[in-house]
């Protein structure tokens, strides 16, 4: 009898953890506290809105602003990390019962203990390397010098953590991934375009972000990545409905917020406000990397506009003339139109995708060709 309680008890605990698992995984790998609700806040919020995603964030550096000075910005750091976390839970509590708050805890990964928060569907990665201050950081650090191999370690500005060389903290970023995955097969993840071509006059510590989340990133080979552009959205037309800016806004002023209630210096200025009536982005193939031999050779295909009012062409390029398909879904995976057996020749190839009868939301424009699967996530105001 003791048994069978035993056996029904282990039961209904397995159902329980498999009706919390979740569908997607979705990662956003950006540089500064505040670089996810600038660039990209509408489609985290979106993410995190879907009680079936997981959302992680990786935070790179601390964005401590110290430059040529004997002693760390913690204060202000600090002040930045509390703002992220205002941008969390104003994301995460707006559909769903309010929790407690963020909870801190400190995790072994690849021989580093991690500083995390996890927070109802999201989890929040702060690795607090120095703010490259557009050059060097702190003690002469940066993203970009380990890249370059002018420094041969970059240490936390904590004291907590030393990452040996470039290798190190590509290795640490892939078993993060690995660990949040927890087996999942479908995911996706945002970060910072790395290519001057399409994001000209970045921040270097966004652009050695963006390399390092390409790289961690090809170990996963079906895993959706795209690029966003950042400091140049402020000069491109604006393409974002008046609901969404007020969301970014909102997101990003509850960053801000976190940062005054620490008594520090409020961002939201012009510069910054001219952030959020934008959003760019472009799909990265996995062989657009800058490790060799990593990763499957895919096309590179990405939609424009994106995001999309009446219209939008999905641009990919092929190595060699092929049959290809393409499918568009929503997110439940509902074919919404599909065109199939399409010759596409060597080079760039243009495919435009009916988009005026969708209502507003996300939908996925999938291209299929040689056994192989490219999706891009397409946003309909």
């Amino acid at each position: 009898m003791k048994s069978c309680r035993l056996i029904a008890a282990l039961l209904l605990c397995l159902l329980s953890c498999k009706a919390h698992a979740y569908q997607k995984v979705i990662f956003y790998v950006v540089a500064h506290p505040d670089d996810w609700q600038l660039f990209m806040g509408i489609e985290a919020y979106r993410d995190i809105q879907d009680s079936s995603n997981k959302v992680v964030f990786i935070i790179t550096t601390a964005g401590d602003a110290t430059f040529n000075s004997p002693s760390v910005n913690m204060k202000f750091a600090l002040a930045r990390e509390n703002g992220v976390l205002n941008s969390v839970r104003f994301c995460s509590d707006m559909k769903s019962e309010l929790d407690s708050s963020c909870r801190i805890k400190r995790g072994i990964i690849n021989d580093h203990r991690i500083l995390h928060y996890p927070y109802k569907n999201v989890v929040t990665y702060f690795l607090r390397l120095p703010d490259g201050c557009l050059s060097a950081g702190y003690k002469g650090q940066s993203l970009e010098y380990l890249y370059r191999h002018r420094i041969d370690e970059l240490q936390s500005i904590d004291g907590h953590e030393t990452y040996s060389g470039w290798d190190d903290l590509v290795q640490t970023t892939r078993s993060i991934i690995q660990k949040e995955l927890d087996g999942q097969t479908w995911s996706a993840i945002n970060f910072p375009d790395f290519d001057e071509r399409y994001n000209p006059r970045d921040h270097p510590d966004h652009r050695y972000t963006g390399k390092i989340a390409l790289e961690a990133s090809a170990y996963f080979p079906y895993m959706n990545r795209v690029a966003f552009v950042d400091y140049d959205v402020a000069k491109r037309e604006i393409n974002l409905s008046p609901e969404d800016i007020s969301i970014k806004a909102g997101i990003f002023a509850l960053a801000d917020f976190g940062i005054t209630e620490y008594r520090e210096r409020s961002a939201f200025d012009q510069r910054h406000i001219s952030f959020l009536m934008r959003s760019y982005s472009r799909i990265v193939a996995a062989t657009d990397t800058f490790a060799t031999g990593m990763g499957p050779r895919l096309a590179t295909a990405y939609a424009s506009p994106n995001p999309c009012t009446t219209g939008t062409s999905l641009i990919f390029s092929l190595k060699e003339d092929q049959e290809v398909s393409l499918t568009l879904l929503d997110m439940a995976g509902n074919m919404l139109w599909q065109q199939d057996k399409v010759i596409a020749h060597k080079g760039q190839n243009r495919a435009d995708i009916p988009v005026a009868q969708l209502v507003a939301g996300t939908y996925l424009i999938r291209l299929q060709y040689a056994g192989t699967s490219e999706s891009v996530k397409l946003l309909r105001n």
